[in-house]
């Protein structure tokens, strides 16, 4: 009545905040934040590491506000793409001796009893830059990346969400050879993939 906003509840977390949506009456938040963990090859030695924290919140008709959830993916550089069932972040992958792969893990929103249920964790062999390189559709993970060597070009790969092994239904490699991966947008069963080298090609690839 006094033209005020009047909190009605707060959540308060540790990190840095990087995305949130909100799916029917759970939010999600994504948060980096880091870790203390003891190095198993030496006794007595704590280290550091960065993580990607996601919290799944309920929003009952009052506005309270309820942890239903939480999850953690090792890696510092989350690219985090978001759709009505699925929730996909890809990672530099952490281990040392296989830098040039991205780790993808994807959670699965739908289930009521466990709003943040984890699928298997992919290694792909390549950078994936950004979320618009990840899609989901029909029950789909479409995610394309660039190979470490430009010699290799890129590739485009499909895996079944319906199935909770998530195999590789498909995968396009050696696209544009020589070049750089830049920009992807995917609509419906086509996906449209921009790479670079002086100029700014456009290849266009069904996915049906």
């Amino acid at each position: 009545a006094d033209g005020k906003l009047n909190p009605v509840d707060q959540w308060v977390s540790t990190g840095n905040f990087l995305q949130s949506r909100r799916r029917e009456n759970v939010i999600y938040t994504v948060m980096s934040d880091s870790e203390v963990f003891t190095k198993a090859d030496c006794i007595g030695c704590v280290a550091t590491q960065t993580i990607t924290r996601i919290t799944a919140l309920s929003v009952d008709s009052r506005g309270k506000l309820q942890v239903l959830d939480t999850a953690k993916v090792a890696g510092y550089t989350p690219s985090i793409a978001i759709f009505p069932d699925y929730l996909v972040i890809a990672n530099d992958n952490p281990q040392p001796n296989n830098w040039t792969a991205s780790q993808v893990q994807v959670f699965d929103l739908s289930q009521a009893s466990a709003p943040l249920r984890a699928l298997p964790g992919l290694l792909v062999p390549g950078q994936v830059p950004s979320e618009f390189h990840l899609n989901v559709f029909n029950q789909q993970l479409r995610l394309v990346y660039g190979a470490p060597d430009r010699s290799k070009g890129s590739s485009l790969a499909i895996y079944d969400l319906r199935n909770e092994k998530m195999p590789l239904l498909g995968k396009v490699d050696n696209i544009a050879i020589g070049e750089q991966l830049f920009a992807t947008r995917f609509t419906d069963n086509r996906a449209f993939v921009v790479t670079y080298k002086r100029i700014d090609p456009l290849w266009v690839i069904d996915l049906n």
